[in-house]
């Protein structure tokens, strides 16, 4: 068997796996992909906006209002162990829980082309300046767009971007979009 032959049977092996753990992480979810992708967007606002309390206070809140039983819940999210809301923003993403989606393999608000600008953008700019750790810089360039500032900033600090330097150096399209 050639080498070739080999390398793409293990990809499709690795890609069977990875479909077969979704496919049981969903079935053990008390919620389905759309409602997790509710529950995560919410909280990822919610901790951009307001910051946590190393609970699930901000989950809790989301179940309750849309019906949700807390225990079946809290039991899905400690078997992945997801310990509360920071937990769920950083490791929850609905895309690598339960699989990609046609035009994305993780949450991400921003269509790719206005991800690349945002970051050439931030590479442009500080190339003059220091970054001053913190999202002055990613708020300014979204400030002119029509995306939720939140929702955003949420979606970048799950991928690594926790300022604006670490949104150019940590944040890349490749992982991100199919």
């Amino acid at each position: 068997m050639s080498k070739k032959l080999k390398n793409q049977q293990r990809e499709l092996a690795v890609r069977a796996e990875k479909a077969k753990r979704e496919n049981e992480r969903l079935a053990r979810s008390p919620l389905n992909k759309k409602q997790m992708l509710a529950l995560y967007s919410y909280v990822g606002s919610c901790i951009v906006e307001n910051g946590h309390e190393h609970n699930f206070a901000i989950t809790d809140s989301w179940l309750s209002d849309n019906g949700f039983e807390l225990s079946s819940a809290h039991q899905f999210l400690l078997s992945l162990e997801l310990r509360d809301d920071w937990a769920l923003l950083m490791n929850g993403d609905p895309f690598s829980l339960f699989g990609s989606s046609s035009t994305r393999h993780v949450w991400m608000p921003l269509e790719k082309i206005d991800l690349e600008s945002l970051i050439n953008f931030l590479e442009d700019e500080l190339e003059e300046a220091k970054c001053n750790h913190n999202f002055q810089l990613t708020e300014s360039w979204l400030s002119s767009t029509e995306y939720d500032v939140s929702l955003v900033k949420a979606a970048l600090l799950a991928q690594g971007g926790f300022c604006d330097c670490e949104v150019m150096y940590n944040v890349e399209s490749e992982g991100i979009y199919v």
